[in-house]
């Protein structure tokens, strides 16, 4: 998802972007995988600097490139978001926060009990992301799937 962001916010053509399971920035990948490997926060903070000087030699700011909260996509650009509350890989706040980043040109799809690996074939995930397809948000709404006032949840 978040190659697709930056490929919008490049000049990439397109109306609309489904993203199911996302995570809202690149740190949020390095940082999770630090927790996991139980480094300190100093020791995480000296590789992700090691990291960005090797990997991103002429890049300013890096990490902006990969974070979609504070680069959202152009307001003309749908967002449909798709993200199960049991999420044991990505949490499901991740998914809130682009829903916040990104305003009233997104809606966002909260399942529960699918997990992280499922949610791509779960029915409603599958509903919401043709209907987005075939309509934009406004198919999304009239379908009654992922309004951002009553967020939906199935089991």
């Amino acid at each position: 998802a978040l190659t697709a962001f930056n490929c919008v916010r490049e000049g990439v053509t397109t109306p609309r972007v489904a993203a199911i399971a996302p995570v809202s920035s690149g740190r949020f990948l390095f940082d999770s995988f630090a927790g996991q490997l139980g480094l300190s926060d100093r020791a995480a903070e000296i590789q992700r600097d090691r990291y960005t000087r090797r990997v991103f030699p002429d890049f300013d700011d890096a990490w902006l490139s990969f974070d979609a909260l504070r680069a959202p996509m152009p307001g003309n650009i749908e967002l449909l978001l798709v993200h199960d509350r049991d999420d044991l890989q990505i949490p499901a706040s991740e998914s809130e926060r682009l829903h916040a980043a990104h305003g009233e040109h997104s809606r966002l799809l909260l399942t529960s009990g699918v997990g992280h690996t499922r949610v791509l074939g779960a029915d409603q995930t599958l509903d919401a992301v043709s209907s987005f397809v075939g309509g934009g948000l406004a198919a999304v709404d009239r379908a009654g799937l992922g309004d951002e006032r009553t967020v939906g949840s199935f089991a």
